[in-house]
């Protein structure tokens, strides 16, 4: 297995909403792999200290002001890093809002609007830029944060749901788009993460994150340097066969998302060598206890929900590098049922998580 350290060196990587939390850590991750990135943040002081964060480990990093949810600023940007580059080799658009919490009649429509126009046409903006200089460059890799609340709903939380759902389709969309051109475009759906913008959202219960996270099968939000590690592993030359990395908690998705997403990255038969795969029934039965995968994979008639794995680490499937699944394994870095579809071989134990 290669050193994944210089998978980013000499490439200009562009991180919106990086002032904090995943954002944050994806930039200081990126710049630690050898990366040029481009800080984009509303928060000026606080993109600032993200770069000085970078620059004092010894990584290169600028700072780019940018309003997600403002156009013009949006069009500056990309004016900026295009006569600064000349070029864009990735990027991770990560800036994003909460939304107000509201049963859908009680949700003022001035309210939708500020959360679909920040969520949802910010981002278009973003990936139309983004992916304009791709084209003419010939390369690039994209990722789009949604949530978990982008492939399931949640109560009280209608137009943050609708928007989370909007980045997932318009990122299976534009993955169609370019994926003859070799061009990636991959989504990140966090669960509970401990960031500001997750402090705001369990504030609204009685007894806070703590509370909320007993719902969580490991008592415990990710980190966001965990879900930065997802996302920058989808950005890499390593992250080239998936779809989506969800972090769901164990909670269960629906069968006809495959795990992963289902954008059309995979061949169907590739599911039916992967369920034939000894050593990955051997890993699902000792995640699922007595049950048993059974021969059709996923294709099962009568498995319409299935629970997310919980318990498969990346290391437990090393021994199968060479095997059929050499294109997807349970990446499991929260320790808490996040699933991936990713290379094996791209996947490193996590020797940090509990």
């Amino acid at each position: 297995m290669s050193d994944p350290r210089g998978d980013f060196e000499g490439r200009v990587v562009l991180v919106t909403g990086a002032s904090s939390g995943i954002g944050r850590a994806a930039s200081i991750q990126l710049a630690a792999r050898g990366a040029h990135v481009v800080v984009a943040a509303r928060r000026r002081d606080r993109g600032e200290e993200t770069v000085s964060a970078i620059v004092q480990a010894g990584g290169a990093a600028e700072f780019l002001p940018l309003d997600i949810a403002c156009q013009d600023s949006i069009n500056a940007l990309f004016a900026a890093l295009e006569s600064r580059h000349g070029r864009l080799d990735a990027a991770f658009n990560n800036a994003g809002t909460e939304g107000e919490h509201a049963p859908l009649p009680d949700m003022p429509v001035e309210e939708f609007d500020r959360v679909m126009n920040t969520n949802v046409r910010g981002t278009w903006l973003c990936l139309r830029h983004e992916l304009g200089i791709m084209r003419a460059q010939g390369r690039g890799s994209v990722v789009n944060t949604s949530s978990i609340a982008g492939v399931i709903g949640y109560a009280a939380a209608s137009a943050y749901t609708a928007s989370k759902h909007a980045v997932v389709g318009m990122t299976r969309a534009a993955s169609l788009d370019f994926a003859a051109l070799g061009i990636r475009v991959n989504c990140l759906c966090p669960g509970g993460t401990s960031t500001e913008m997750s402090e705001r959202w369990v504030s609204r219960f009685p007894g806070g994150e703590a509370a909320v996270a007993q719902g969580v099968p490991m008592k415990r939000f990710g980190r966001p340097e965990e879900l930065a590690a997802a996302a920058v592993f989808m950005l890499s030359r390593r992250g080239r066969v998936h779809d989506r990395i969800g972090a769901d908690h164990g909670r269960r998705l629906d069968h006809h998302q495959r795990a992963i997403g289902g954008f059309g990255a995979v061949p169907g038969g590739f599911w039916r060598l992967w369920a034939r795969s000894r050593r990955v029934r051997r890993g699902y039965r000792l995640a699922r206890g007595r049950r048993r995968v059974p021969k059709s994979g996923f294709q099962g008639g009568n498995s319409c929900r299935r629970r997310a794995f919980t318990g498969c680490l990346c290391s437990g499937f090393a021994a199968a590098q060479a095997d059929v699944i050499s294109h997807i394994a349970i990446l499991h870095r929260l320790g808490q049922g996040a699933l991936a579809g990713a290379s094996v071989a791209a996947c490193e134990p996590d020797q940090s998580s509990p």
